[in-house]
């Protein structure tokens, strides 16, 4: 488990966390959870299976980004190991003819802009190209929060490390060895920072709402005994 991120003492949510205000995609999800549930098999622990997959692709993604290997494979049980191998081959394959600068990898930032934190995956240069913000999933596709989500860590990159960056890169490798890349920039770059903007606004909002809810009053035992009738379709209240 990840140690909250804080600013001056005080915990603050992360990049990803705010995201999750944005809801669209749920309902894949719920067909996905259903049909597993026909198939007998438990939901969460196939999503803790398939997280674990990720932790242990990005965990060697990150290793051979470093220049170290080995550390990797002893966390985490061969299955996990085995069923990242697909996605470890099309990063590879990726990175073959590529002059890559490793900047900084899995690097913890704390925003006092945005009031959040985030670990990006990697900033570096590609064949002497300028400075870019890298993304790696292994999720089965790219998603439209997928983009919010590096337009804030590019937005607190510029922030916390006083570096200006103006392009991010999305990377996936899918555990079935498929492989996407989605460069974002320019007009998408905006569309993912208003996105992120405006989910930042919900999830303060929401904890206002919540203590909003709490505040109601109980109306136990305070219900006045008061006849009704129906007349037209209205409900008239008269006393008796």
């Amino acid at each position: 488990m990840r140690e909250p991120y804080l600013l001056d003492g005080n915990p603050v949510p992360s990049v990803t966390e705010v995201l999750e205000m944005y809801g669209a995609g749920q309902e894949n999800l719920m067909v996905w959870s259903n049909n597993l549930g026909k198939k007998g098999k438990d939901y969460r622990e196939e999503l803790d299976r398939m997280a674990l997959i990720g932790t242990c692709v990005h965990a060697q993604i990150e290793e051979e980004m470093s220049g170290s290997f080995g550390e990797a494979f002893a966390q985490f049980p061969k299955p996990i190991w085995d069923a990242g191998e697909k996605a470890m081959q099309a990063f590879r394959t990726w990175c073959e003819g590529k002059n890559i600068n490793v900047i900084n990898h899995e690097k913890r930032l704390v925003s006092r802009d945005f009031q959040c934190g985030g670990t990006y995956d990697l900033t570096c240069q590609i064949d002497d190209g300028p400075v870019i913000l890298v993304d790696f999933k292994t999720s089965s596709a790219i998603r439209a929060k997928n983009i919010a989500q590096v337009a804030a860590y590019v937005d607190m990159v510029n922030e916390v490390e006083d570096r200006m960056i103006d392009t991010a890169c999305i990377l996936r490798f899918g555990r079935d060895g498929t492989s996407e890349e989605l460069w974002v920039d320019g007009e998408m770059l905006d569309r993912g920072r208003s996105m992120f903007l405006l989910a930042r606004q919900m999830y303060a909002l929401n904890d206002e709402l919540v203590l909003d809810a709490k505040s109601a009053t109980h109306l136990i035992n305070r219900v006045v005994n008061t006849p009704k009738v129906w007349m037209m379709g209205q409900l008239t209240v008269g006393t008796a």
